[in-house]
């Protein structure tokens, strides 16, 4: 029995050191964790951001094209209106 009584003191500093790395273990897990969802976070902003420029991007693009259109309609018309459309030069 003397045996057994020597190895508790032995098991309970194992015990005690596997608690201890479960600990550090844990609480590496829970820093990348966060640091993970802080990036997610940082990362769905930049792709909100994005998308928003996306969307003013073809909203602008769609203006211009149309104020083209325009312009190209009047030059049509005054070359129209002074014959020079006609090869009248």
């Amino acid at each position: 029995m003397d045996a057994k009584n020597s190895e508790m003191p032995r098991t309970a500093d194992a015990l005690a050191g596997l608690t201890e790395a479960l600990s550090r273990l844990g609480a590496g897990i829970a820093a990348k964790k966060n640091e993970l969802a802080e990036k997610d976070k940082t990362l769905a902003g930049q792709l909100a951001k994005k998308d928003s420029d996306i969307v003013l991007l073809k909203e602008s693009s769609v203006k211009v094209i149309g104020q083209i259109d325009g312009i190209i309609g009047k030059l049509d018309n005054i070359l129209e209106n002074n014959g020079s459309g006609n090869n009248n030069n």
